[in-house]
């Protein structure tokens, strides 16, 4: 792939970012959540939660426990919990200990912790708890620089200095691979 090629698909990427800017559904729910819209709000996010975003799931739970519905509170929470995202474990652990649960909720600040959360550490030492280590956290950040050295490696020419020319031509001639095979 030529100069010309690249930089007329770096134009079309670029436009495609800038035309897609705007208020995105998760934001249009934080402004209506703090406007007191709470449907609206609901609204934005309940789609995105559906398909997956752990924060709006997140968000529905805060929503719904704003409600005083610790039920679907948890529920939402409980999903985001089960993809790793410690905020709604540490509110998990909120609603358990409220619950008079207090080993249910030693699982959830223990598992927050063990992401690095320390909030969750601190819960854990003010209930004389053990404290784990942070292992995820670390696991994640070492596969994070795998992927990085990867993608450096990708990029890097004969003479082994990083051309970004020379990245994205391995990566689209890696994807028209992908598509030549299908």
């Amino acid at each position: 792939m030529n100069r010309t090629a690249t930089t007329l698909l770096t134009s079309i990427l670029l436009t495609a970012l800038i035309a897609g800017c705007g208020p995105s559904p998760l934001l249009k729910g934080h402004e209506a959540f703090h406007d007191g819209d709470y449907k609206m709000a609901a609204a934005q996010w309940t789609p995105l939660a559906e398909s997956g975003s752990v924060h709006a799931q997140h968000n529905l739970g805060v929503l719904n426990k704003t409600l005083g519905d610790y039920e679907a509170a948890a529920f939402w929470w409980e999903q985001a919990a089960s993809r790793e995202f410690f905020p709604s474990m540490l509110e998990l652990g909120a609603l358990d200990l409220a619950a008079g649960e207090p080993d249910e909720a030693e699982a959830h600040y223990r598992r927050a912790a063990r992401w690095g959360s320390s909030d969750a550490v601190a819960v854990l030492e003010a209930l004389e708890k053990p404290v784990p280590s942070a292992d995820l956290l670390w696991s994640k950040e070492r596969l994070e620089m795998q992927r990085r050295n990867r993608i450096r490696e990708l990029g890097r020419t004969d003479a082994g200095k990083f051309d970004p020319d020379e990245f994205l031509n391995r990566k689209l001639d890696y994807y028209a691979a992908l598509v030549e095979d299908d």
